[in-house]
């Protein structure tokens, strides 16, 4: 019996170990169900814990970006379009997204909002244009 219990228990760690690792660490289960399912996983906004996201679509397929981040470093990926940031914003915190259309065509937009109102957002059309947003959280 306790080799049982114990062939199960091992069962059990081996099968919760396979669940926590990879790219999908420190997720909660509901934002890793949220992005199985092709939703974007939202952060709730409230007066004490503002929601800053950025947000850049448009029919082009990559851009090139620059924003400041949570912390307010400079940030500079290249990602597939459509791609979202939330994080919690800080009072008077600097905001700065742009996105530079990495082809010939297509159209690249951006988008800041704060507790889900428009800041600012700005579109480019233009081959290998660039959008810019700004402006300060809070």
């Amino acid at each position: 019996m306790k080799e049982a219990v114990r062939a199960l228990g091992a069962g059990f760690l081996l099968l919760l170990s396979a669940c926590g690792g990879g790219g999908d660490a420190g997720v909660s289960v509901f934002d890793y169900v949220a992005k199985q399912q092709g939703q974007v996983p939202r952060l709730v906004p409230s007066v004490e814990m503002p929601v800053v996201r950025y947000t850049v679509d448009g029919t082009a397929k990559e851009a090139g970006l620059t924003y400041r981040d949570a912390a307010g470093a400079l940030r500079q990926p290249t990602v597939l379009l459509p791609w979202v940031l939330e994080f919690n914003g800080k009072a008077n915190a600097s905001l700065y997204l742009s996105a530079q259309n990495q082809a010939e065509e297509g159209t690249v937009r951006v988008l800041i909002e704060v507790n889900n109102i428009q800041v600012q957002q700005g579109v480019s059309s233009d081959a290998y244009g660039i959008a810019t947003a700004a402006g300060t959280c809070c």
